[in-house]
């Protein structure tokens, strides 16, 4: 409504009652308004503490992610690195096996090499042996030819020897 429309006094003012109504019907509206913005709101309101309620959910889920892959990230780092003990355990214990039995095989080795050696030893001299042996029997065997030539030389019949009769 309009100031237009409300009635004029025959002195110059506004009926009281046009007024009245006039101000009546703009806080009817007015009101109704209020009223329509106020249920607006109220769903926003409303509409803002579902959204709220959404995004505390939504948080509290992610907060549970979270805590979860920290475990696995932590379980994960745990596990790295009692493998990596665990590596370096076997690595160790590897190593020193390894220096043991090359030890146990050196030792193997150098008796085996003394073994060859005194074998070696043994070869010669039993080779000396045999070379003194065979220059003592070679020189008794020359004395033996010499004598037996000098037998032969000796003996007054060079002839061929009598046949031994067969029974």
């Amino acid at each position: 409504m309009n100031l237009d429309h409300l009635k004029k006094n025959l002195f110059g003012g506004y009926n009281k009652t046009s007024v009245y109504q006039y101000i009546m019907t703009m806080e009817a509206e007015f009101s109704t308004q209020l009223i329509k913005k106020d249920e607006q709101k109220k769903q926003e309101m409303e509409q803002y503490v579902e959204k709220i309620r959404q995004l505390e959910q939504e948080l509290e889920t992610t907060k549970k992610q979270m805590e979860l892959q920290k475990k696995e990230q932590d379980m994960i780092a745990f596990t790295m690195i009692e493998a990596k003990r665990y590596a370096e355990s076997l690595k160790k214990e590897t190593e020193e096996s390894e220096k043991k039995k090359r030890e146990l095989w050196n030792e193997k080795m150098q008796k085996k090499e003394k073994e060859l050696n005194e074998y070696d030893l043994q070869i010669k001299q039993i080779r000396d042996l045999f070379g003194k042996l065979l220059h003592a029997l070679d020189g008794q065997a020359k004395e033996v030819e010499q004598q037996l030539q000098k037998v032969k030389d000796a003996c007054p019949n060079k002839g061929p020897a009598p046949e031994e009769k067969k029974p």
